[in-house]
């Protein structure tokens, strides 16, 4: 027995379960990008429609009321630094998918949260996933997700989505 014979690759039986996916659930994924590419899309043009002087300061005085006056006040410098190094729109651009992104998590994880404290039976059937989710690099398990969402906003998306998603299941 040689050590390529012990090799094992999953994709050769993932790629079928993926294809098929795609096939009988298109309309559903299409659905759900849709409706993400849209929400992505109106926070992205909320961000960068208003003038960035208005947005570092309604972030400045908000982090400042609802935090303390010196996360205000780093928000200022921070918002300031990427305004001045050019980065503005990536920046906000970045604020909208990671908005979106936690949204959905929560949106997700915190139903699943409750009936997993009520439903001992659902928490035994969450929690190895959960563990597993916790262990294993976020981009191993994204892949069948970037596979399935054929838009480009949704895929970037999912990144953060699942990270905040194990976040708020553990």
């Amino acid at each position: 027995m040689t050590l390529e014979s012990l090799q094992f690759s999953p994709g050769a039986y993932l790629a079928p379960s993926v294809d098929w996916l795609n096939a009988n659930f298109h309309a559903v994924f299409d659905l759900v990008t849709r409706a993400i590419e849209a929400l992505l899309s109106a926070i992205e043009y909320g961000l960068v429609a208003l003038p960035s002087y208005a947005v570092i300061a309604i972030a400045t005085i908000l982090a400042g009321i609802f935090v303390s006056p010196g996360i205000g006040i780093m928000t200022a410098v921070a918002l300031g630094f990427c305004l001045a190094a050019g980065l503005w729109t990536a920046s906000m651009q970045t604020v909208a998918l990671v908005t979106v992104a936690v949204a959905i998590s929560v949106a997700i994880a915190f139903p699943l949260g409750i009936l997993a404290a009520r439903h001992k039976r659902l928490e035994a059937a969450l929690r190895p996933v959960l563990d597993i989710m916790q262990t294993v690099p976020p981009w191993v398990y994204l892949i069948p997700a970037v596979m399935i969402s054929a838009s480009g906003a949704c895929r970037r998306s999912s990144l953060p989505s699942s990270t905040a998603f194990r976040r708020c299941c553990a």
